[in-house]
């Protein structure tokens, strides 16, 4: 009886312990896509506060930075290889909303098609964002064309306003050394916005994984005539994309490799590279740059965003894309831009007189008309 009963109570235990053990299973079991997803979008967040709060931290910037580039391409029916050095200086202020770059070629070597290389004869451009407004002086050659049997100066550019500049800002004669922060666009929060949004539709087509202090984000796939790309982030070097590799149709290839380093509490680049492959094109461009200076929330000298700094000097002209007007730089930039705002505020009105007197001329037309039309019926009643 004694051993039935013990025989039982373990039989009860046995089925006890594997009915707490059965309840407990689900626990173990890999997390579901909605956890792992839920994790992924913690950490993408994660690198927007780092990135938003570093950008945010720079109040004013000003740098020299040394590039040297190669470009490869055909132009027509010639072929291009070109080495060029340049040097570039920047200026930042958050609070008035300016930036201005001087952006000097001071070598070229190499050839571009039957054409010599310019040497030493630099190839000069400068450009002042206020704001939403765009000033452009070059490019030019400030030291003279290289002509046989010497040089002859070069006609000085003139300065031209606009509402917007869409050049690239690595590979050209622009530069933006926000780039490399990577703020703006697929680089940056918008990117990164996109991923959270729609990371369930998404689905395996964007892997997200932390390893040690880096995030590496795979979106796309790779398969032909399809766009992969590979993100890597540094949560230890203020969130800041360090690596950015881009594969698409037809060979396509980018990549973008930057190094950070911590000056007044500030990540900012030190060292960067970009190279483009565009194999149907014939083109490839690697470009590096390296900060001779980086400065960082310092006071900026006082004539930092003046137009003189960009190399306007008395008597260049001036155009306004906007507003098709041009006038003459007179030295003085407060009343040069005095006078070109007034000269805009006539325009307008020139525009305004003509349009006003134009649709006076089709009203007349159409009240003509219209009594005509009225007076038809009752003089064919009195003619009958």
């Amino acid at each position: 009886m004694i051993e039935l009963v013990r025989s039982q109570f373990l039989m009860y235990l046995a089925l006890g312990l594997a009915l707490a053990m059965g309840a407990q299973a689900p626990t173990s079991i890999v997390p579901t896509s909605a956890h792992r997803h839920a994790a992924e979008i913690e950490l993408l967040e994660q690198l927007i506060v780092q990135r938003r709060a570093n950008w945010e931290a720079i109040r004013t910037w000003q740098g020299e930075v040394s590039k040297q580039a190669r470009i490869q391409t055909r132009v027509r029916d010639s072929r291009w290889d070109l080495r060029r050095t340049y040097h570039i200086t920047h200026f930042f202020d958050r609070a008035s909303d300016q930036y201005l770059f001087t952006h000097d070629c001071t070598l070229e070597t190499g050839f571009k098609g039957d054409q010599a290389p310019d040497g030493e004869y630099s190839i000069a451009i400068a450009k002042l964002r206020v704001a939403d407004t765009w000033y452009t002086f070059g490019p030019w050659h400030y030291k003279g064309r290289k002509v046989e049997g010497g040089t002859r100066p070069d006609v000085r550019p003139t300065l031209t306003t606009d509402s917007s500049s869409t050049a690239h800002p690595v590979v050209g004669d622009h530069f933006d050394p926000f780039y490399f922060l990577g703020i703006q666009g697929s680089m940056g929060e918008k990117g990164l916005s996109y991923w959270i949004e729609n990371r369930e539709e998404l689905g395996d087509s964007l892997k997200i994984a932390h390893q040690g202090a880096m995030v590496v984000i795979e979106s796309g796939k790779k398969q032909e005539g399809m766009i992969h790309a590979v993100y890597k982030f540094d949560l230890q070097g203020g969130g800041n994309l360090v690596d950015l590799e881009v594969n698409g149709p037809q060979g396509y290839h980018s990549r973008v490799q930057s190094r950070f380093e911590r000056i007044a509490g500030v990540w900012l680049p030190v060292e960067a590279s970009f190279v483009l492959e565009i194999p149907d094109r014939e083109s490839r461009n690697h470009v590096t740059l390296k900060w001779i200076s980086n400065v960082v929330n310092e006071p900026l000298p006082k004539d930092a965003f003046s137009w003189h700094r960009l190399g306007v000097r008395k008597g260049d002209r001036v155009f306004d894309r906007r507003t098709n007007v041009e006038y003459t730089f007179d030295g003085e930039e407060e009343t040069t831009v005095a006078a070109a705002g007034a000269a805009a505020s006539r325009w307008p009105w020139v525009v305004g007189t003509g349009s006003a007197a134009v649709l006076l001329a089709l009203l007349g037309l159409w009240l003509r008309r219209r009594l005509s039309a009225r007076d038809r019926p009752q003089q064919f009643v009195d003619s009958a």
